[in-house]
């Protein structure tokens, strides 16, 4: 600092303000930052020389502006022995460069003290170090455990929810065998209308039976136990009086109503028999119908997906490779009815599809996930490729129903001839000489 120089505080005082313009009054005499300016000129005038020298020359920025403020203030130390204000500043340079040595231990040479001082010195900070680091490794413990912990838990988790997605297929799988019991046993059919009652005439029912209706094999029993009384009357009796006339007249005439009752209850149980019958041998048709599927494939999609997912339900890919989309060896569903374009659409797939396709469609095991994913990949193909040949097209704006892309092939082949399958990068693709 500048207080080693023994001069008044007028001299240091007129000098800072030459050299520095100072704006803020902290900065100014008796502010509280002044210690700070004063310190840092003393360490400009410390170091004068040390700058020269490295500089190479005196013609810097530092140098200059004290050798100004020095002349400006025709600041001179009788110490200097000359009255030039440069030999002043040089001289200050030489006293607190002297003084600050020996304020600082660092610049004075070792002794057998000062050695041990600085042993434990040393010792004591390399003690407060290590406190630091075990206090942080500590603490990296702790939350390595508690992250251990929690990892634990999630673990925990996992495996519970497993077992429970577990119980839970379990159960799915369950209700999914009572389902198919319940679908297997389910039968629909057109019940038989109800039979119409019999025009019995109650009135000749006895009063005591009012209340209990007989079953018609109980009518048929009375039917013919009135029949046969009514011949054996006729047979003993060849002349019967007025009054006997009459009541065998009424005794017939109530057992033909009684006869043609039953009549007609037999018939009627007849005719629902025979309905039955009917309703039993219409009964493989509905159940072919019930679940939504037609027998002979008249309902469903007609787009290329539809193709290929109806060929692998209809097991026609569990063949050699060879004969993949070959015409003869797929059959054609009732619902596509153009048989041309439906080929067209087929020799499409065989030059589309890949080497990994096939293999995805040889495969029986396929899931409907994975099924419809490869005929979407097949289908989307067809339609790059179809773009690819004809140069032209919007791919997003194209339908991929069966009809509109067979013609789409169907015309390629008549506008190139030489339309035919060739080895493209590993793969057969439909192409023709000179494109790709």
């Amino acid at each position: 600092n500048l207080s080693c120089l023994g001069v008044s505080k007028e001299v240091i005082n007129k000098l800072v303000d030459e050299l520095v313009a100072i704006s803020l009054p902290d900065f100014m005499e008796n502010g509280r930052l002044r210690p700070i300016l004063l310190a840092s000129i003393a360490s400009l005038i410390m170091y004068d020389q040390d700058v020269i020298r490295d500089m190479g020359t005196i013609d810097n920025a530092i140098s200059l502006a004290l050798r100004l403020a020095f002349n400006a203030t025709n600041t001179i130390d009788p110490r200097a022995q000359s009255d030039d204000p440069v030999a002043t500043l040089m001289l200050w340079g030489q006293i607190i460069k002297k003084n600050f040595h020996d304020i600082n231990l660092d610049f004075q040479p070792l002794t057998d003290s000062s050695n041990s001082l600085q042993m434990i010195n040393g010792i004591n900070h390399i003690g407060s170090v290590y406190a630091s680091l075990h206090q942080q490794n500590c603490e990296m413990r702790a939350q390595l455990t508690s992250m251990a912990a929690s990892l634990e838990r999630g673990r925990a988790e996992t495996r519970q929810e497993r077992r429970e997605n577990e119980i839970l297929r379990q159960n799915v799988a369950s209700l999914m065998k009572q389902v198919s019991k319940l679908v297997s046993v389910f039968n629909p059919q057109v019940l038989p209308p109800s039979p119409s009652r019999g025009a019995l005439d109650v009135s000749m029912m006895s009063s005591t039976n009012s209340t209990n209706r007989k079953r018609p094999h109980e009518c048929n029993d009375a039917a013919s136990a009135a029949t046969s009384s009514v011949t054996q009357n006729d047979l003993a009796t060849t002349t019967p009086a007025p009054s006997a006339t009459a009541a065998s007249s009424a005794t017939a005439a109530s057992s033909a109503t009684v006869i043609g009752a039953v009549a007609a209850n037999t018939d009627e149980r007849s005719g629902a028999a025979a309905s039955t019958d009917d309703n039993a041998n219409k009964r493989p048709n509905i159940a072919k119908n019930y679940n939504g599927r037609d027998a002979d494939e008249q309902q469903g999609g007609t787009n290329l997906h539809s193709i290929i997912v109806q060929a692998y339900k209809d097991e026609h890919f569990e063949q050699e490779q060879e004969v993949l989309f070959i015409p003869e060896y797929i059959k054609r569903p009732a619902r596509f009815k153009d048989k041309a374009k439906y080929e067209h659409c087929l020799t499409l797939f065989k030059a589309v599809t890949s080497e990994e396709q096939i293999v995805q469609l040889m495969n029986p095991n396929l899931s409907k996930i994975q099924l419809y994913a490869v005929a979407d990949e097949i289908a989307d193909a067809c339609l790059d490729r179809i773009v690819e040949l004809t140069g032209r097209g919007d791919k997003g704006k194209m339908k991929k129903g069966y009809t509109g892309v067979g013609a789409k092939v169907q015309t390629l082949k008549s506008r190139f001839p030489t339309l035919t399958y060739q080895l493209l990068e590993g793969q057969q693709r439909l192409s023709f000489a000179g494109l790709r």
